[in-house]
């Protein structure tokens, strides 16, 4: 086991906490041996690299909205429907898509369901609504979470985690909104704030991302802020 040492330049951070920093965006640092002189400068750099990116995606919405998707990539990535059965994503033909990462074992997901049935309601005709299960679940769980929470929703299951690594997803649930017709992303992130904390709610929301994303964008409005922090669960890369 590497030995955790203060980085040079971080004021005291440790190896561990950037591995774990790096676990979360997708960097594997346990390929690394940072007992080495030679490691220990990569991961230096690679740190800098990807702590410079975080800050970049999590910028001003002006540099968010130019993120760009493409729908031969996303139609490309082996998925499975609810029944376990292997597929990929079809062609959608709504103006918006709304990929929601959900996960079965998530409370959140479950409590988010009801008031994500009713945007998708409300915006039906002009978005496709797509749920992402990430990871790998027993396929009865999955039918029961559908039928129970999301009866009417296209869901897909990502057990190689491939799709929710392109859309970078990191909680359930979150929202990727994306311009289905040049694959610019509109807005990422949590639903609303009805959310503080996993396990800490408002008694009422304040503000309908999601919902408000869509709404002005649909009227040709100007998207005011195109990403808020989500709260739910982790996903695991295991």
């Amino acid at each position: 086991m590497a030995r955790t040492m203060p980085l040079a330049g971080f004021g005291g951070i440790n190896h561990r906490y950037l591995h774990i920093f790096l676990q979360y965006s997708g960097f594997k640092p346990e390929y690394c041996n940072f007992e080495t002189h030679k490691m220990k400068k990569i991961f230096f750099i690679t740190s800098l690299v990807v702590y410079s990116a975080s800050a970049f995606c999590q910028s001003s919405p002006s540099t968010r909205d130019k993120i760009f998707f493409s729908k031969a990539l996303l139609s490309s990535y082996p998925l499975q429907l609810s029944s376990g059965k292997s597929t990929h994503l079809p062609v959608f033909s709504g103006k918006v898509l709304v990929f929601v990462f959900l996960s079965p074992e998530c409370p959140l997901s479950k409590n988010y369901a009801l008031k994500l049935s009713g945007i998708k309601k409300k915006y039906d005709k002009q978005v496709s609504f797509i749920a992402i299960i990430p990871g790998t679940f027993d396929t009865k769980e999955v039918v029961a979470f559908q039928r129970d929470y999301l009866s009417s929703w296209a869901i897909f299951r990502d057990n190689t985690l491939k799709l929710t690594h392109y859309l970078q997803g990191k909680v359930t649930p979150e929202v990727i909104v994306i311009n289905n017709k040049n694959g610019f992303l509109i807005y990422k992130g949590a639903i609303d704030d009805w959310a503080v904390s996993p396990g800490k709610t408002r008694e009422h929301y304040l503000n309908l991302y999601l919902d408000n994303a869509l709404r002005d964008f649909l009227n040709n409005k100007k998207i005011l802020t195109s990403y808020h922090t989500p709260v739910g669960c982790f996903i695991n890369d295991f």
